[in-house]
């Protein structure tokens, strides 16, 4: 079974307990709050179930996945992302040259310098 199948399937199972992995995406994206238009940086995006989801928000994404599989399905779920193929990102001058209006991270931890707009909770740090 390839590996972006398998991931969608066990996240299914996994959060099958709490409403599903998609209604948790959600309520991220919805915490994000993208305004039409706003650039979002998504670290490991997977197989691409938020940057769907921020997508159809009206946000223009740069989704990153350190593993090619699974940028593969995440293009074909969500093919207007812009997809980048890494584990190290830099942000401004960084390798990618995004500036972004905020930065997600399903299940992951987000160093990002000051302005960027993040979830509740987790504040931005300078790396």
């Amino acid at each position: 079974m390839p590996v972006a199948r398998l991931y969608d399937l066990l996240n299914a199972v996994l959060f099958a307990p709490s409403g599903g992995s998609g209604r948790l995406r959600q309520q991220l994206v919805d915490a994000l709050a993208p305004a039409a238009g706003d650039r979002v940086l998504e670290l490991g995006c997977g197989t691409g179930q938020v940057t769907e989801r921020l997508l159809a928000a009206g946000a223009r994404v740069v989704a990153v996945d350190a593993l090619p599989e699974m940028l593969e399905g995440a293009r074909r779920r969500a093919p207007e992302a812009e997809y980048v193929v890494g584990e190290r990102v830099g942000i401004g001058r960084g390798a990618l040259h995004v500036q972004p209006d905020g930065v997600v991270g399903f299940r992951l931890y987000v160093i990002a310098p000051a302005p960027v707009r993040s979830l509740p909770g987790i504040a931005p740090v300078a790396a």
